[in-house]
């Protein structure tokens, strides 16, 4: 992997359970905050495939609590891009406690793309040339 995006985010109250610790649910939105963040970063915001008709579909997520984290405290969100290929994506995850400097979460997701939330598709080469370039990933 050659591209890191690191994404700040303090911890609301909505995002966590009667304990004060943050949901396990809610680390879905978190990394993709992350991922969405990457993507801007790199030239293809979310909302401009979205116009252009091209979804990015969860085909699968897997992740490791490591250490808890609580209302209040703030984190940062490490994405990067493991595996990239015309028709799927997959990112890494890493969330770091701010107030502590302790590893929280670690984690995956791979995308297939899709055309209008229909099937499967290969990314336009526009999106994929900017991702796969800016980060210096080859389509292998």
């Amino acid at each position: 992997m050659t591209y890191w995006s690191t994404c700040p985010l303090h911890i609301r109250y909505a995002d966590t359970d009667q304990m004060g610790v943050v949901h396990n649910s809610v680390y879905a939105v978190y990394c993709e905050i992350g991922r969405t963040h990457l993507c801007k970063e790199n030239g293809v915001p979310y909302h401009e495939m979205e116009e252009d008709g091209i979804y990015m579909m969860v085909a699968e997520m897997t992740g490791r609590f490591h250490k808890a984290i609580r209302y209040g405290e703030s984190v940062r969100i490490r994405t990067g891009v493991v595996r990239m290929k015309r028709r799927l994506m997959t990112f890494q995850y890493e969330i770091f406690n701010e107030n502590t400097g302790d590893l929280t979460y670690t984690g995956t997701s791979t995308h297939l793309f899709s055309r209008d939330r229909k099937k499967t598709c290969d990314l336009p080469e526009k999106y994929y040339r900017l991702l796969s370039n800016m980060m210096g990933i080859s389509d292998k």
